[in-house]
């Protein structure tokens, strides 16, 4: 076999690699396209799902938070009827210990005045 012979036997080995590399560079660029186009797939999965739970997350707050400004509310209007009525309470018992005293201190008039009827008996 002569020089020429050699290497065309090489060029055609280079060439028959070559080729083989082309086809598996093309493989593995088409198996990173499938793997990319997988992944931004799970992607866009993921971030719509995190979006729905986002926004799951804000009527919940938003749910919560007027249920406690409702609550607020309601505690304030309770707190000013409890005030009214231990107002109102208070009156009403002021009044009754001064009548107590008003009714304690004729008693004592009376019995005063019995007790000199009957020294004097």
């Amino acid at each position: 076999m002569g020089v020429e012979e050699k290497v065309d036997q090489v060029l055609a080995a280079v060439k028959e690699e070559h080729q083989l590399n082309e086809s598996r560079f093309g493989e593995l660029t088409s198996r990173m396209q499938e793997e990319h186009e997988l992944n931004e797939s799970h992607f866009n999965q993921l971030s719509s799902r995190m979006q729905q739970e986002h926004q799951l997350n804000d009527a919940r707050f938003s749910q919560v938070s007027s249920g406690l400004i409702e609550l607020r509310g309601q505690m304030g209007q309770l707190e000013k009827n409890l005030t009214a009525k231990i107002d109102q309470v208070f009156e009403t018992l002021s009044q009754d210990i001064q009548a107590i005293g008003q009714d304690q201190g004729r008693l004592k008039n009376r019995v005063d005045r019995l007790e000199k009827k009957v020294a004097s008996l």
